[in-house]
């Protein structure tokens, strides 16, 4: 066994399943028993996944090994992993890859129309109580898009208008984006704003009563200053 973590909660927001990337302007990384200067690099418990430029992508945990090669580019900081289902996202020019870590087999590419930032894992629970398993991310002309994570098809598309290179966050069915030009809430089942703002930076921060974008702390309900 490679030592995963145990996913005991679906519903938590764990360490691992969100967003421990490597963002660019970071240090290099540099993993032992294998190559530096990795485009990215996750810790999952025991196991540690190391994504190269060229599309190697590494995997080591108690003393097993595996490599596997994507035969695509990888962009720098854009990896994030699911431990329940083994599986790797990341972002390659204007896709958003799904890869078997076990295996080494691509599950799903999807296509976006801009070059991809980096995705992020969240749940989503519907109506009849079900759970769904949903990936979000923008791309560099600023849409949003939640796919599924199971299969790669999109849900929807969202429009902000703006340049944006940052990772949505997740909160209670809401999507939060800070792109160039704007900071919006977006209903996470369907891409409608809940609200949007003037402003906004290059990326935001989901703290546990605001939203921090452009230096300016926002209502998380309606988006005004707090």
């Amino acid at each position: 066994m490679l030592g995963w973590p145990e996913n005991s909660c679906l519903m938590c927001d764990m360490p691992w399943k969100n967003n421990q990337v490597r963002y660019e302007g970071g240090p290099p990384c540099a993993c032992a028993g294998g190559p530096e200067g990795a485009a990215a690099c996750l810790c999952l418990g025991q196991v540690q996944v190391r994504a190269m430029p060229n599309g190697d992508i590494y995997v080591d945990g108690q003393g097993e090994n595996l490599c596997h090669h994507t035969r695509q580019p990888i962009q720098r900081g854009t990896m994030a992993a699911d431990v329940a289902s083994h599986t790797l996202y990341f972002a390659s020019g204007c896709q958003l890859r799904a890869l078997d870590l076990e295996k080494g087999s691509l599950r799903w590419s999807s296509a976006l129309e801009a070059r991809a930032n980096s995705p992020m894992l969240f749940e989503l629970l519907e109506r009849d109580g079900g759970v769904r398993l949903l990936l979000a991310a923008t791309d560099a002309e600023g849409r949003v898009y939640a796919l599924d994570r199971e299969s790669g098809q999109r849900l929807w598309r969202s429009e902000t208008g703006f340049a944006c290179r940052s990772v949505p966050a997740h909160r209670d069915g809401r999507l939060f984006v800070s792109c160039k030009g704007v900071t919006a809430c977006l209903d996470a089942s369907t891409g409608d704003a809940i609200w949007a703002r003037p402003g906004g930076g290059g990326g935001g921060l989901l703290l546990d009563d605001c939203y921090l974008s452009g230096g300016e702390r926002l209502s998380l309900v309606d988006g005004s200053p707090v």
